[in-house]
Parts: structure tokens; C-alpha cells; sequence
């Protein structure tokens, strides 16, 4: 079965990130994006990001966080109006210098 433009649009975005272009992302992302944290956000980051400047700022502060990611997609599924990535994440703290997998 062929790949949905869905899935196909959300593959490339996350691709581009792992390449390192933050900047394709905000090419198709609407200006009036809300990028929502699922889980309490860490300390001093917020609940909610509005916009291509609240989402830059979103991965600014994250990434600050990390000497290095790395994201392995496992799996992408069509959800109709939404794309569902299985995903795990590999980084190592800044400060701490320990490495987690999430």
C-alpha cells in the first residue's frame, strides 16, 4: 500500500529534524501552529507554544537541554486528519552527561 501524503509530509519533517534543518518544519507548518506538551512540561518551559516564534522557542529550550538527540521513528500510521509516529528518543544531558532513551 502506497504512503499517504500524510504520512508522507509528516516522514519528511521528522527527517529534515534528524538531518538537522530546523527550518524546513516552519515551510509547512500553518503560522498559527499551537504545539502542545502531552506530559507536565519540564521546569521553566511552558504548557502551550503558539505560532512559528512559540514552537522555535519550544525546541530552543528543549534542546538546551541535551548534549545530543537522536530520534529513531519506529513506525508512522494514518489516522485520517492526523499522522501517529512511534518514536524513541535517544539523548544525553548537558549538565548531567547521562544518556536516556524515551
Amino acid at each position: 500500500m502506497a504512503e499517504s501524503a500524510n504520512v508522507a509530509l509528516i516522514r519528511r519533517v521528522v527527517e529534515s529534524f534528524n538531518k538537522g534543518d530546523l527550518d524546513y518544519p516552519f515551510e509547512v507548518y500553518e503560522p498559527d501552529i499551537v504545539w502542545v506538551h502531552f506530559t507536565p512540561p519540564p521546569p521553566g518551559m511552558d504548557q502551550v507554544y503558539e505560532g512559528h516564534e512559540g514552537v522555535r522557542r519550544f525546541w530552543r529550550q528543549w534542546l538546551s537541554s541535551w548534549e545530543w538527540v537522536e530520534f529513531e521513528q519506529e513506525r508512522y500510521i494514518d489516522a485520517g486528519d492526523r499522522v501517529v509516529v512511534f518514536q524513541r528518543t535517544h539523548a544525553r544531558g548537558r549538565t548531567s552527561g547521562v544518556e536516556t532513551e524515551m
